[in-house]
């Protein structure tokens, strides 16, 4: 195998980490989450205090 094989191997060529974050999946559930929790943030005051997150939150456990 020569050096130009080596490199031209996608399996072994060098991926940036902000890549390797992008390609997971989880990463697009977690931006997901993200937009859902500032859409509520924005609607609602309730759904930012305590009481509000102990709602979610239980309901959250619940389902989980």
């Amino acid at each position: 195998m020569t050096a130009a094989t080596a490199t031209a191997d996608e399996r072994v060529a060098h991926v940036g980490a902000l890549r390797r974050v992008l390609l997971k999946p989880e990463f697009g559930a977690l931006i997901g989450a993200v937009i859902i929790f500032v859409f509520f943030a924005a609607q609602s005051d309730v759904f930012r205090s305590m009481s509000g997150a102990a709602n979610w939150l239980d309901v959250s456990s619940t389902l989980a």
